[in-house]
């Protein structure tokens, strides 16, 4: 007990520290892109999607960005612990740790070919955006 009442704030410290590593874990190991976009593939377009539309304040807006997607994938986990205890899924990380569906839908199929002959039509991109760049600045 004398043990406890001395570094009772270390070991509170560290279980949070323990408790933010295997969060980190969780996130890191799982897929994060599925065109069914399940698990934390929604969250990280989600993330994504904020960190461009980012103008003024960047640092501010990204470290927001970063909280909120951190937020999602707390929900995603939470989501799939409940659904584990309703009896919906088999195991609690069913809904994170899958096998992601990366096959090309048909629809896609015509865009990317579009894209292909895009990029055979400008093979030097830094060129192009040095020069969208400059017509910006003459905006």
């Amino acid at each position: 007990m004398h043990f406890i009442k001395q570094y009772w704030f270390g070991i509170f410290i560290g279980l949070i520290i323990f408790w933010f590593l295997v969060f980190f874990m969780i996130v890191a190991f799982a897929p994060h892109h599925d065109n069914q976009h399940r698990g934390f593939s929604r969250c990280t377009e989600e993330m994504a999607d904020e960190i461009q539309a980012c103008t003024q304040n960047r640092f501010f807006c990204t470290l927001g960005a970063v909280l909120s997607g951190a937020g999602c994938d707390v929900n995603v986990i939470a989501d799939g612990f409940g659904q584990w205890l309703r009896g919906q899924q088999p195991r609690p990380w069913s809904n994170y740790y899958f096998t992601p569906d990366l096959s090309e839908p048909e629809d896609e199929a015509d865009y990317l070919d579009g894209q292909k002959e895009y990029y055979e039509a400008h093979p030097d991109m830094r060129e192009t955006m040095r020069r969208l760049k400059e017509m910006k600045g003459e905006i």
